[in-house]
This record gives structure tokens, C-alpha cells and sequence, in this order.
């Protein structure tokens, strides 16, 4: 599937009709377009034929906060009926809180509180020992994905047990499981990964040699996650890198270490350049990743130093590295970089190829 592709959903049509039985892994930058293949993905299915987790899936969740109370529970969007059947037809909230607490390795609790047919609110609760606690705790932001992601492993658990059982969720036929570790730390990154390793694939395994096919779509712009999850995933040949090619998206075939990835979006950046075709917002993300990673491989403790001091207005080149680095999606999505800013990218850019020997890379 080495191919280009003219928009994210002539991607996920081909997807869904010729890899619709694979596990497909696909590594991709941030605001190249993981969120929206997914739903255009879901798009293209029936409502009972998939599961997603994606960030839509984390704003289902939002927070009541009394502050005078100091007290603070989850709520969930009424409308999302897979997720009120978890709790209130299934019964899962011990499965939930168990997975929760294998994750976080903490011993927070969530109760979730029913009534007339419908989640009222979610609250969480801490031990600290001598059978005390403390009620109604203010989840951090980390703990709070990890919580929704043990809801998403929860229902895929049960809805796979249960087609393995051939009880229910017939038309079941898709999961797609899209970038599931924003903002945390690698302990948990490898958490998540060995999680997806040990139950969703030895389900599906067991499901497929039934004769009953679910296809997989894992999206990730986290290496760590892909690395973990490539050795298992690439015997099925079915890894790939995402990146954006204007006009259009092109999908590689990713078939030796994952370790190269900056080769290959230095090489991006730079056809980019050769080519004079205008800059992106997205690309001066690439380059501030590019420029981490680098400082950490040579233990500097700021990316900035890699950047070389004898071109004027490097200051002016950090903030535009910065904004467009921690801009919102939305942001990123307004493509248009200033002449000046382009040419400030640029020679910086070229700089720092100069600076750094890369060993065989021809740019």
C-alpha cells in the first residue's frame, strides 16, 4: 500500500476495502491527519459496525467543578449509548476501575453514580489507607485520558468476549484506536502499548481463527508506542508512515527499524524546500521535533542549541517554532506562513543540515 492518495477519505475507502481484515499500525506527525481518517473512517460504516477512540471520543467526558465544595465529577454526553450500556445493561464499572488502576498504579477509584436510565456523574474517590479515603478528587489531565482509555478497553474487552461467544455485536468489524497517548509519560506509554498487545490482538487472533474477521487501524504520532507495537505488527506487514504531500497524502511501507523516522521528515522538509513550494505551519513543527531529538541524542538540555548562532533573528525563528509547535489543530490547519518567515525557516533549516553530518543521507 506504498501509494498516494488524493484526500484523508479516498485513504480511508481504501482502508476499509482492501486492508478491512488487517491490523494496520501508521505512524504519523501531529496534524497530518490521524483524527480526521478515523472519522472519515467511522463515516463510511455503520454505527454498530465499529469502535473508535479518538479526541472526540475524550470530549464525550467533561467535568462538573464546585470549587466552593471542592468537588469534582465526570459527566458523560447522553447521547453516547455505548458507553451507558458498559455501565448500566453490562455492569462494568470493576472491570473499568481495575484496568484504570493497573495503568495508573494508584489506588483511585471511580463510582459512578446511575439513575433514570442514564449516567448522572462520575466521581473519584483516593485510599490512603486505614480504610479512609478521600472523596471526589480532581483527576490530572494525564489520569483523566488514562481513565476514558480504561472505559474504550473496557467495552472492546467485553463486545470482543462477546462476539467470540457469538452472543452479540454481530456487525461489529472495526476498532480504530487513534493516538491513545497524548501528554503521558513513557511508563504508561508502554502500558498502553503491552495492553493493546495482550488483549486486542489475542482476542482478534482468536476471533479470526473462527473464521470471524475484525480489521484494526492504530494511529500514532508517539514512536515510543510504535516502536513497542511494530515487532508484533510488522509480521503481518501492515506498518506504515503517513505524511502530507501537496496535494494529496502518501502512505509508506515501513518494513525495517522505526528508528529513522527524522531521515525520512528531514527529507520531507527539504523536497519541500527544493521543490519552492510554500512552507507549512506543520513543517515547522517537524522541525521543532527534529531539533528535540537531535538535542537529546547529544545532550544538550535545550533544543535552541542546535540551532546555529551566526544567522540573524534566531530568536525570531524559536518563537515561530514554538507558536506553531503548541498551536491548536484548528491553527495548524491555516496554512499560511508570511515570505519572511519562509525564508527565515529556510536558511536555518539548511544550517542545520550543514551543521550535522548525517552518515549515507543525501539530501
Amino acid at each position: 500500500m506504498n501509494s498516494k492518495y488524493n484526500n484523508i477519505c479516498e485513504l480511508a475507502e481504501k482502508i476499509i476495502t482492501e486492508d478491512k481484515n488487517k491490523t494496520l499500525l501508521v505512524f504519523a506527525s501531529n496534524s497530518v491527519g490521524k483524527t480526521t481518517l478515523s472519522k472519515c473512517i467511522c463515516n463510511l460504516k455503520e454505527f454498530d459496525e465499529y469502535f473508535c477512540f479518538n479526541t472526540f471520543v475524550e470530549e464525550t467526558f467533561s467535568w462538573i467543578n464546585d470549587f466552593n465544595n471542592d468537588e469534582y465529577c465526570l459527566t458523560i454526553n447522553e447521547n453516547d449509548v455505548f458507553i451507558r450500556d458498559a455501565i448500566i445493561t453490562y455492569g462494568l464499572e470493576n472491570r473499568i476501575n481495575e484496568i484504570f488502576r493497573s495503568i495508573i498504579d494508584s489506588k483511585i477509584d471511580a463510582n459512578f453514580i446511575v439513575g433514570e436510565n442514564k449516567i448522572n456523574k462520575i466521581c473519584f474517590s483516593l485510599a490512603t489507607g486505614d480504610n479512609s479515603f478521600i472523596s471526589n478528587i480532581k483527576l490530572s489531565k494525564g489520569e483523566e485520558s488514562l481513565f476514558i482509555w480504561s472505559v474504550f478497553c473496557t467495552i472492546i474487552e467485553m463486545a470482543l468476549d462477546e462476539k467470540i461467544e457469538e452472543n452479540s455485536f454481530a456487525k461489529l468489524n472495526y476498532i480504530i484506536i487513534d493516538d491513545p497517548v497524548t501528554s503521558l509519560e513513557e511508563e504508561k506509554i508502554v502500558s498502553i502499548a503491552l495492553y493493546i498487545k495482550e488483549l486486542v490482538f489475542s482476542k482478534i487472533a482468536e476471533l479470526r481463527r473462527k473464521n470471524i474477521n475484525i480489521g484494526v487501524l492504530i494511529t500514532t504520532h508517539n514512536r515510543l508506542l510504535y516502536n513497542v507495537l511494530f515487532e508484533e505488527i510488522r509480521k503481518q506487514d501492515s506498518c506504515f508512515r503517513m505524511f502530507k504531500n501537496n496535494p494529496g497524502y502518501n502512505l509508506i511501507k515501513q518494513n525495517e527499524s522505526p528508528f529513522g523516522y527524522h531521515i525520512e521528515e528531514l527529507k520531507l522538509i527539504k523536497g519541500v524546500i527544493d521543490s519552492n513550494e510554500k512552507l507549512e505551519k506543520i513543517h515547522f513543527n517537524i522541525f521543532r521535533n527534529i531539533l528535540e531529538k537531535t538535542a537529546s541524542f547529544l545532550g544538550y538540555n535545550n533544543w535552541t542549541k542546535c540551532l546555529n548562532d551566526g544567522i540573524n533573528d534566531k530568536n525570531k525563528l524559536i518563537r515561530l517554532l514554538n507558536l506553531y509547535s503548541h498551536s491548536r489543530l484548528f491553527d495548524l490547519d491555516d496554512k499560511v506562513i508570511a515570505a519572511e518567515e519562509h525564508d527565515l525557516f529556510k536558511k536555518f533549516f539548511i544550517q542545520f543540515l550543514k551543521d550535522y553530518k548525517w552518515n549515507g543521507v543525501e539530501f
